[in-house]
């Protein structure tokens, strides 16, 4: 249920609507939930850095986000996975930005693993969010 199904096209209105298992959506929040990770490392380094406490009041601010769009994607699955999820993310991201440095270097064979195993944290996220059984759409309502 949650916000999948409510948020369904309407025949009757013509109304654009998110679809059920929207692929695209969960892609978009995986990647949402990444930046805001990263966001939330950056003020806790740049807090360690100056120990200005304007950074961690920014950082729990982000979190704030990171938590309400994680629950829009892990909510049809009650909840089960919402901290994997979190931590899924956290490791694709972190490989997404190897891959780069490894790329900076010319280290092709580096980047390419960290490239591959960020994209396998990705599989396993759509899979424990329901987004690779028989019953996903792939279409998207973008």
């Amino acid at each position: 249920m949650g916000l999948f199904n409510s948020l369904r096209k309407s025949e009757e209105s013509k109304e654009m609507k998110i679809i059920d298992k929207d692929i695209g959506f969960a892609q978009d929040c995986f990647n949402l939930i990444k930046n805001l990770i990263a966001m939330e490392t950056h003020c806790l380094n740049s807090y360690l850095s100056s120990k200005d406490e304007k950074w961690l009041k920014l950082m729990k601010e982000f979190r704030e986000k990171r938590t309400f769009y994680l629950d829009k994607i892990t909510s049809k699955n009650n909840g089960n996975g919402w901290c994997i999820s979190k931590h899924l993310a956290e490791s694709s991201m972190l490989l997404q930005e190897l891959s780069t440095r490894y790329m900076t270097i010319d280290d092709l064979e580096n980047a390419k693993r960290c490239a591959e195993d960020s994209g396998f944290y990705y599989e396993k996220f759509l899979e424990i969010n329901g987004y690779l059984d028989r019953k996903a759409e792939n279409k998207t309502s973008a």
